[in-house]
């Protein structure tokens, strides 16, 4: 996914987590981020999805920024910013929806999961022009040299991560929350 979709997906990550665990973190006695859901948000991030989006763009960049910039023109710092971004997107989700959780709004929480996945999947049908071809921010703009996603290294890591990530999520809540119960 192209940098402002995976924002998108960190935060709905992180919101998805306390959500999760909306039974411990409603507790007021407890800390928001002393607890096991939070200690899976990060290790999640920190394992999983900065790799991922550090995958995306060492070996696709001008495709990671959808091709509005050319990525050879993106400074260093703005790139280590972006990275650092998917954890920090995620940790104010997970605030976010503690907060709400905390306030009784449980409701609030899964109308924003709801209405955010929408976002991600309008994000993507509005972009999909420009994240289904795969090359340079060259071959985009002259419309030369491009590979269609589905029949590009990019196109099946892309489908493998997500299958990877989206059982890997779910295990580790859904085991999270039997351990909890225990």
């Amino acid at each position: 996914m192209p940098i402002p979709h995976l924002l998108l997906v960190n935060l709905l990550l992180g919101s998805l987590c306390a959500w999760s665990g909306r039974s411990i973190v409603r507790l007021a006695s407890r800390s928001a981020i002393m607890n096991p859901y939070f200690a899976t948000l990060l290790l999640c991030e920190l394992f999983l999805m900065v790799p991922l989006g550090s995958y995306l763009y060492l070996f696709y960049p001008d495709w990671s920024w959808a091709y509005l910039v050319s990525a050879s023109r993106v400074p260093s710092a703005v790139v280590v910013v972006v990275l650092l971004g998917y954890p920090a997107a995620a940790v104010s989700g997970y605030l976010g929806a503690v907060a709400a959780c905390r306030a009784g709004q449980d409701r609030v929480v899964m109308s924003a999961l709801g209405t955010g996945t929408g976002i991600v999947l309008i994000a993507i049908l509005l972009t999909w022009g420009r994240i289904s071809a795969v090359g340079t921010y060259e071959q985009y703009n002259r419309a030369f040299g491009l590979r269609a996603l589905h029949s590009s290294g990019l196109g099946a890591f892309l489908l493998a991560s997500l299958v990877g990530l989206g059982f890997a999520w779910t295990f580790a809540l859904i085991r999270l929350r039997r351990d909890l119960r225990a």
